[in-house]
């Protein structure tokens, strides 16, 4: 375990039945029936909102109404947050309650009512994958040792969402940035480190956005992006991957931390975030061990778990997120 790239799913996957990075967008009639029938889908999108779509009907959870109809991958605004059944877990459904109610994240991305109600997000998916190990360290000491990305894990000291060391902060990017997930660690070196997370489901290519002058500040601080390609980052899709990638660096540059790595998580079966997450590497130069960034399979990352963790939530997941073979395979 511990590679830093292209993790394959063919062998692990396999605990759970099928490999499933070959998906075909459902049937129209199915996704009419369903409520979900969305041209501007991918293909893994289409798949991942009808999943969602069945995960809710099989709660009997009232979808939403909107302009056109019902949305079946989102859940009625009233019983959402009333409710808090986007969450697997009452553990996780108070994790996110304390965020929320947070001080420090009233300025974050945890958006209402989108964290409640869209079960498509990966933001919800973040929570119900990770929230159940803040309560056992030992556990996420345990899993996240197999998921070292090169690092010599001690122990896990905390699990954090939605985390920014200073948001807006000029000391590192003086912007919004945040990552989905921040993990603490003490390193058998005794070194302080850090795996910061970036979690993505359903999502495809996204236009960049604006250019900061800390960003290209902190860039040629870390020394690991290729000249040519600085402009493209700050412009393009790539764009949140690098100010992710920017803001771990921070940390070590400004002290915080002596190690970390970035890693991006995302389903091996979403093809536009493969393609992403490949041309990111084409980025960075060969040398980035005092920066590095790592990608790892949500496929992987949950059979892993599974082998740890055999607790009900962790096979829920499974049956909501990934299993597109066992629960799609009679529709399409």
């Amino acid at each position: 375990m511990g590679e830093l790239k292209n993790l394959s799913i063919e062998s692990s996957f396999s605990k759970e039945g099928e490999e499933v990075s070959r998906l075909e967008r459902p049937p129209a009639a199915v996704r009419q029936k369903y409520h979900v029938d969305f041209r501007s889908d991918t293909v893994f999108r289409s798949n991942a909102r009808l999943m969602q779509s069945l995960w809710r009907e099989e709660q009997c959870i009232p979808p939403e109404k909107w302009e056109h109809g019902f949305r079946g991958s989102s859940i009625d605004a009233k019983v959402a947050e009333r409710c808090g059944v986007n969450f697997l877990t009452t553990s996780i459904l108070e994790i996110v309650k304390t965020a929320i109610g947070d001080t420090k994240q009233s300025k974050s991305l945890i958006a209402k009512p989108r964290i409640w109600n869209n079960l498509l997000s990966s933001q919800p998916l973040a929570f119900n994958l990770c929230g159940e190990l803040v309560g056992d360290l030992g556990l996420a000491t345990q899993l996240f040792r197999r998921f070292s990305f090169g690092k010599s894990i001690e122990k896990i000291e905390d699990i954090r969402f939605e985390y920014s060391p200073g948001r807006r902060n000029p000391k590192y990017l003086g912007d919004g940035t945040a990552f989905d997930i921040f993990i603490p660690y003490k390193a058998t070196t005794g070194a302080k480190g850090f795996i910061a997370i970036e979690v993505k489901y359903a999502e495809s290519r996204v236009a960049g956005g604006s250019y900061s002058e800390r960003y290209g500040e902190i860039a040629a601080q870390m020394g690991i992006f290729k000249d040519e390609w600085l402009k493209r980052l700050c412009y393009s899709s790539l764009q949140q991957i690098w100010r992710d990638h920017l803001l771990s660096g921070s940390l070590i540059i400004n002290g915080d931390y002596q190690e970390g790595v970035f890693v991006l998580l995302y389903p091996k079966s979403n093809s536009s975030l493969d393609s992403l997450a490949e041309e990111y590497w084409s980025a960075l130069k060969p040398e980035i061990e005092l920066f590095p960034f790592s990608v790892c399979e949500l496929e992987e990352f949950y059979c892993e778990l599974a082998s740890v963790c055999s607790a009900p939530w962790v096979s829920s997941f499974f049956a909501r997120y990934l299993d597109f073979a066992g629960r799609l395979g009679s529709l399409i």
